[in-house]
């Protein structure tokens, strides 16, 4: 569970953390304020200290996936010799970041 490792990070992330972690266990219909509030024991005016909107989450948590997918394809054609390794380690790579991390699964839903 995402939220077992997340008591050294600032508030921003443990936002931008559970609320994917929200997404993807119970649905964007729990994707509350409130709901993140609660898990993170803050209030929801505590969230839009950080964020403007709920919108605003979402987006962070797509940019960081997209991030994490771009890196990982990066890595893996650098890595690969030729073109049918680049390919092989370029899927092993978009699968580890979807399978790998359930927080990164999130950004699926979209």
């Amino acid at each position: 569970m995402v939220t077992d490792n997340i008591e050294k990070l600032p508030t921003k992330e443990k936002i931008i953390k559970v609320g994917a972690e929200i997404i993807v266990r119970e649905g964007l219909r729990k994707f509350t304020a409130k709901n993140i509030a609660d898990k993170l024991g803050i209030t929801d005016a505590a969230i839009f200290k950080h964020f403007k909107s709920m919108d605003d989450i979402i987006l962070e948590i797509i940019q960081k996936y997209v991030s994490r997918c771009s890196q990982s394809a990066i890595e893996a054609v650098e890595k690969g010799k030729t073109v049918k390794e680049k390919l092989e380690l370029l899927l092993k790579a978009h699968i580890d970041v979807l399978g790998g991390n359930e927080r990164s699964c999130s950004c699926s839903v979209f």
